[in-house]
């Protein structure tokens, strides 16, 4: 019976020990989508932004706004921005991670692609895309990226298995 409160109160600590490494996590943070699309372009914009940022309110990642993200990388040139450029957004932000992507209308089908940089490794980004065929499922197709990114980024505070032996 004491061998089990032992147990009980290792696997108590370990777990509590992973909660306070993830509460210690440095933020992940997102630029807008670059909006490449022949029409409406402003009204796109607006919606992604809108969408993106629904995805990203049950996590700890946060949104930079449209506007001051205009102000910290260039719309207009090579997207997404290099990553030494991203490691200067970040360092004014505060993050470690940061992610930036393209939403691409061509025909009735929608792209998204993001791309996520380990600001600590920023050689080996990695990423991530969906599609939808309509405007009204793009919230849902942001909210598989967002988790496919939180899953990566989390990667090695996951407990696989407790197997406990012996006393």
């Amino acid at each position: 019976m004491q061998a089990q409160g032992i147990c009980f109160s290792l696997v108590f600590l370990l777990m509590l020990s992973v909660a306070q490494v993830q509460a210690a996590s440095a933020p992940t943070g997102f630029l807008p989508l670059r909006i490449n699309s022949p029409e409406d372009r402003e009204t796109l914009a607006e919606r992604a932004d809108q969408d993106l940022a629904a995805a990203l309110a049950t996590t700890d990642f946060f949104l930079v706004p449209r506007s001051e993200a205009a102000k910290l990388a260039d719309y207009q040139g090579a997207w997404p921005p290099p990553a030494n450029k991203l490691q200067d957004v970040a360092e004014k932000r505060g993050a470690e991670n940061f992610a930036a992507g393209n939403l691409t209308v061509i025909g009735n089908q929608i792209s998204i692609d993001i791309k996520l940089f380990d600001l600590l490794a920023p050689e080996n980004p990695t990423f991530y895309f969906q599609t939808t065929d309509s405007i009204d499922t793009l919230r849902e197709s942001l909210i598989l990226i967002v988790d496919e990114i939180r899953s990566f980024i989390d990667r090695d505070y996951r407990i696989a298995t407790i197997a406990p032996e012996g006393n």
